[in-house]
């Protein structure tokens, strides 16, 4: 099956970054989820339990055999439920009742299949929306010089996509807006990037660029903007939509000075570590820059270092600034707004 991801050309990197993103914090396990994820958790919760699909999300009291009240586990999420899950197709036919019957969180997980399927793990699964067997996609992914686990593991995620009829599984730009529209971080920020990139093509073929087809299209996510949708996605406090913000920060701000931006993203970054975020990306944290009283310091990783040639205390100090403006709501005080 072809998936209809309507921006097909915009620079496939940027959506790589999202995707990843999303997948790491997927797959963060339950004891892995800091405090901060509980704003953005919500709407996952509340949403299951008013649609009525399922078990509720919400833990239960059960008596045992011998009278004495149980609380029962809560049922998964769907960021646990697709961290768990080998088959995309599969899970995307789980929770696409959910999708439809409004829960953002299902509708942001189908756009993310979708998209995982139809680029990043999809390398393996099709050629040209010709689902491959596994001898093929182990040719294929050899060529690439693919590591024949992580080849079985993509493989085993997304062929159904391309073997068997998806066509109800919707349009994942669809999915998205539906998602972004009610106010889902993760799909906030995936539409802002997307509007950004558009933006940036835009900007090119004025400049005298070959036009690509995108800038043609209608602006991603409708008559929202990038730094509201931004600023709103940050209001949920997950320290991964925080991380995500530092990725894409400068775009939102194109005509900031380079001094403000070597230090902006670093330090939207650094935030995110700080609040519990997967920073192992940007690698080891180098705890030298802690102070000696800091016995909580989760150091500095090296890339972000090295981003602005170890000139470490503006970066400090401008992630100061966004943690008080964080912690005290101030949302207008983030350099998000117009």
């Amino acid at each position: 099956m072809k998936h209809n991801i309507t921006v097909t050309a915009i620079t496939l990197a940027v959506l790589v970054v999202g995707a990843w993103a999303y997948y790491k914090q997927s797959t963060l396990s339950l004891q892995e989820l800091p405090q901060h994820r509980a704003a953005s958790s919500h709407a996952e919760v509340s949403t299951a339990a008013a649609t009525d699909v399922g078990v509720s999300e919400h833990p239960q009291a059960s008596r045992s055999s011998k009278g004495d009240v149980q609380a029962k586990p809560a049922a998964k999420t769907i960021k646990q439920m697709m961290s768990e899950a080998t088959d995309l197709f599969a899970f995307a036919k789980s929770i696409l009742a959910r999708a439809k019957a409004g829960d953002p969180a299902a509708q942001y997980a189908l756009y993310w299949v979708h998209f995982w399927c139809g680029h990043a793990a999809g390398q393996v699964s099709q050629d040209h929306g010709r689902a491959l067997t596994w001898d093929e996609a182990l040719q294929k992914a050899t060529s690439m010089h693919m590591p024949m686990d992580k080849a079985k593991e993509y493989y085993d995620q997304c062929h159904r996509f391309f073997s068997e009829d998806a066509s109800d599984l919707g349009d994942a730009m669809v999915w998205l807006q539906r998602a972004t529209d009610q106010g889902y971080p993760d799909a906030q920020v995936t539409t802002a990037q997307l509007r950004l990139q558009q933006d940036s093509l835009r900007a090119f073929q004025r400049a005298g660029a070959v036009p690509t087809g995108d800038e043609q299209l209608p602006p991603i996510g409708g008559d929202a903007q990038p730094r509201d949708l931004l600023r709103a996605a940050v209001q949920s406090l997950d320290p991964q939509i925080i991380q995500q913000v530092g990725m894409i920060v400068n775009q939102a701000n194109p005509n900031a000075p380079l001094a403000e931006r070597q230090v902006n993203g670093p330090a939207w970054i650094y935030v995110s570590c700080l609040r519990g975020a997967d920073c192992s990306y940007y690698g080891p944290p180098d705890k030298s820059y802690c102070a000696a009283t800091d016995v909580n310091c989760v150091g500095v990783p090296q890339k972000l270092l090295e981003w602005n040639q170890y000139n470490w205390e503006p970066i400090q100090q401008r992630a100061n600034e966004i943690n008080a403006a964080l912690n005290a709501g101030q949302w207008d005080k983030l350099g998000l707004g117009p």
